[in-house]
């Protein structure tokens, strides 16, 4: 992973929730020493739906830090053809350095098969 905007990060975001919260259960949880909160914005129309799923992930501590990471979900009226998906994070508190050294240990561990904890 080299940067927060990357699709690397992004894949690796959705394995740590995945395996942090398999199914989506919960709208509050813990991915080794940070705190994950998810919330879910959506609209459903007669021509169109949407579905923003907002995540902040903490990090508290000395070299806290915040990231925000919004993924938006676009489809027709119906539900039946997705129209658009895209992500993006940005960095809300915190030095990016601290951040990504965070997530970069995820990843080894995950490469190690250690788990996130």
């Amino acid at each position: 992973m080299k940067t927060l905007s990357g699709s690397s990060f992004l894949r690796l975001f959705d394995m740590l929730i995945t395996i942090g919260n398999p199914g989506l259960k919960l709208d509050r949880w813990k991915i080794g020493d940070a705190q994950v909160e998810r919330e879910r914005h959506s609209f459903s129309g007669r021509t169109h739906c949407f579905a923003i799923d907002v995540y902040m992930l903490t990090h508290e501590g000395r070299k806290g830090w915040k990231l925000m990471i919004a993924k938006e979900y676009w489809w027709d009226g119906d539900h039946k053809h997705a129209i658009r998906a895209q992500a993006w994070v940005r960095l809300i508190e915190g030095s990016r350095r601290d951040a990504m050294a965070w997530l970069r240990s995820k990843e080894v561990d995950l490469q190690r098969g250690q788990g996130i904890d």
